[in-house]
């Protein structure tokens, strides 16, 4: 849903949330509107349809649009929205779903079929937005985090290293890689809970690397960092830029300096200098 939701930013102020009067229901408008403008700007439907996905007679873009639409006119469950939508009497013109099949069940259903192929979808997507806006991905911002999961169907839900020191919760890993330029997350990813940053960076690589314009800068920390990964990133013509991870290294590569070729930047006025 999230790529929907970049659009926000781009597009609310042409669109603002408004309300239409239907009888005595009061339905926000401002959603609907910006979600057609970006499914017209991106082609999300086409790109769903061309993957041919099965869903039993209920359209996976009429779902994926409606609670897009219902969560920026007004953030609700899933249930809730639905139940907002069966009340609304343009819901077939507006998201192309029949009235008879708004129900919790189906779009429950709709959204683990989304949900599975969520990688193919958000890719296709965002290829959309960088031909289209433009976007400059020769400086990219990567990074790592750890989510608390609850309830019961949490397959990737595992025990690991907990970036809130809650080690003892059942947590999954997202790492996302945003533009340096705009800061839009242009890919994303989801492992178990117990996967290192480093071992998730070398899967993350090999899916970014194909869409990075020749001579791209990944930006990382510590936690992604491998020699393994690196030489990978300048095999590939890229460039990185982390920090050292220990103090041995750092002073061996301080010792390989030629002093005599180091440049003065600045003279403080006790006499001590920084090249």
């Amino acid at each position: 849903m999230d790529f929907f939701l970049y659009g926000y930013v781009f597009f609310m102020k042409e669109f603002p949330v408004v309300s239409s009067d239907f009888g005595h229901q009061s339905f926000d408008y401002g959603g609907n509107a910006l979600v057609r403008r970006m499914d017209d700007l991106l082609g999300v439907s086409e790109i769903i349809d061309d993957l041919r996905l099965k869903s039993k007679g209920v359209s996976l873009p009429g779902i994926l649009k409606a609670l897009v639409a219902g969560r920026v006119n007004k953030p609700r469950s899933v249930k809730g929205m639905v139940e907002d939508l069966q009340k609304y009497p343009l819901v077939e013109e507006e998201f192309g779903l029949d009235p008879g099949q708004v129900t919790v069940k189906n779009f429950y259903r709709g959204l683990d079929t989304l949900g599975k192929n969520d990688r193919s979808i958000y890719n296709r997507v965002m290829d959309e937005v960088r031909k289209r806006i433009g976007l400059d991905l020769s400086e990219m911002y990567v990074d790592w985090t750890t989510l608390i999961v609850f309830g019961r169907c949490r397959e990737l839900a595992q025990r690991g290293h907990s970036k809130d020191h809650l080690g003892d919760k059942p947590q999954v890993k997202v790492g996302v890689a945003i533009t340096g330029r705009h800061s839009i997350p242009f890919f994303y990813s989801v492992e178990d809970g117990s996967v290192p940053d480093v071992t998730q960076f070398q899967s993350d690589y090999r899916h970014l690397k194909e869409r990075l314009p020749p001579g791209s800068l990944l930006v990382y920390d510590t936690g992604g960092s491998c020699s393994l990964t690196e030489q990978r990133i300048r095999d590939s013509g890229h460039h990185y830029l982390t920090a050292v991870k220990n103090s041995r290294s750092l002073r061996i590569c301080y010792q390989n300096l030629v002093r005599k070729k180091m440049k003065i930047v600045h003279t403080y006025k006790n006499k001590q200098s920084v090249s």
